[in-house]
């Protein structure tokens, strides 16, 4: 479409894009727009829309590292874009956006193809007309004309190569979340690209993209579970391998359970150290007001550096009880590991030092001299069905011949005959 930097100004005119060097230029805020939220897969091709965009409960669009519905910014936002948009205020935007020119209702825009985040930030600050400081003169001025016009990076690029941009991390992106990433393959998968295409498209790994592929195999509710941030990649890819469905939402349930009993045991520890910060401020306020009363300078200072200790310390625990909430209750793998029924079988070093060396004690402490308090008679065991034990055990890691099929009811009769003795 467009070959030179002065035809891409002619196209949209002087007063929506300025050039400045190579695929530098300057773009009037108000003539770029969002791509449409998730990729899309429409007669077996690929059509872009932002892809950090999923539909979550209810069909309600998602992405990692904003909330809100698609084109605003609301209260609940996360910390980061708070983060961000307090950088862009204070210091200016850094990286300019990544752009592309596409028609629209025969209306020619740019869309952004890296640096929603950025973006979002710039028009909420323009629309609240925030001050902020003007990254080249440092003074301060209203954001709406500090960012009237905005450096972008403009190229031309089909919807794959946007794609493929969109998924390059940099340095003040946040990645798109492992929901979004399954999506992406979804997509992909049905655009019936192969294993190469996907990773030269995704930049990823051989292993992310297999992982990824058992991760599409998940049930509904356990892959919403994963969309919510129930659970996180790790327990997601070990459901994934439990090909019973009611099984494995099981297994589910009880992750989800154990990772609420966690969290919920988190806030009170936290809680209660608040507590107890809280107190000894209020302890190290009086010892400052007797030290006052006395013109103990010492102790003034000894106290006045006591609190603001104290201060520092109640701030970043008030700090993370309020991340710990916001975060919610998430299960991880040893949430997973507590809740599997799946035993992995003893080893013969196992048996030997978890079974057979504590019996072997015990026989040992009844055979020693009377000088040995009796262990067997602490255990409340009875000392033949210790050698018992030590006889199947033995049989286990063929320290006896166990070719006779006879052997253990030999060995069960005897053990019979010795206790009838008694």
């Amino acid at each position: 479409m467009v070959s030179q930097p002065s035809e891409m100004v002619e196209l949209f005119g002087e007063d929506t894009v300025q050039h400045l060097d190579s695929n530098l230029y300057r773009v009037r805020l108000s003539a770029i727009r969002l791509a449409n939220a998730g990729l899309l897969a429409e007669d077996g091709k690929v059509v872009y829309g932002n892809p950090r965009w999923t539909k979550g409960p209810k069909g309600k669009l998602v992405a990692r590292g904003i909330k809100g519905e698609t084109g605003e910014i609301q209260k609940s936002e996360t910390k980061k874009m708070e983060e961000l948009r307090a950088s862009i205020q204070e210091e200016g935007l850094e990286n300019p956006l990544r752009v592309r020119p596409v028609q629209i209702d025969d209306k020619w825009v740019f869309e952004v193809i890296n640096g929603e985040r950025r973006f979002r930030s710039l028009a909420d600050l323009c629309k609240r007309d925030v001050i902020a400081i003007d990254p080249f003169t440092r003074e301060e001025r209203p954001a709406s004309e500090i960012y009237e016009w905005v450096h972008c990076r403009i190229n031309e690029m089909d919807d794959e190569t946007a794609l493929q941009l969109s998924l390059r991390p940099n340095d003040t992106g946040e990645a798109i979340g492992d929901v979004a990433s399954v999506e992406v393959v979804r997509t992909l998968r049905a655009c019936s690209k192969s294993d190469e295409e996907i990773l030269y498209l995704t930049g990823k790994s051989v292993t992310w993209l297999k992982e990824t592929d058992s991760l599409l195999s998940l049930d509904d509710q356990t892959f919403q579970a994963l969309q919510d941030e129930e659970i996180n990649r790790k327990v997601a890819l070990s459901l994934a391998k439990v090909e019973d469905i009611e099984v494995r939402q099981q297994r589910l349930e009880g992750v989800k359970q154990r990772a609420l009993e966690r969290w919920i045991a988190a806030k009170q520890k936290l809680a209660e150290s608040i507590d107890e910060d809280q107190v000894a401020r209020e302890i190290a306020e009086a010892e400052m007001v007797v030290a006052e009363f006395d013109e103990d300078e010492e102790g003034v200072q000894e106290a006045q550096e006591e609190l603001e200790s104290l201060e520092e310390s109640l701030d970043k625990k008030q700090e993370e009880l309020e991340d710990l909430e916001e975060e919610g209750p998430k299960g991880k793998g040893p949430d997973l590991q507590e809740t599997s029924d799946d035993f992995k079988p003893l080893t013969q070093s196992k048996i030997q030092k978890r079974l057979y060396e504590p019996v072997m004690e015990i026989i040992e402490c009844e055979d020693d001299d009377e000088d040995h308090e009796h262990l067997s008679i602490q255990l409340e065991i009875d000392i033949d069905d210790a050698r018992l034990t030590q006889t199947i055990l033995e049989l286990i890691m063929g320290k006896l011949d166990a070719s006779d099929t006879d052997a253990i009811k030999n060995i069960l009769q005897k053990h019979f005959e010795a206790k009838m003795m008694k």
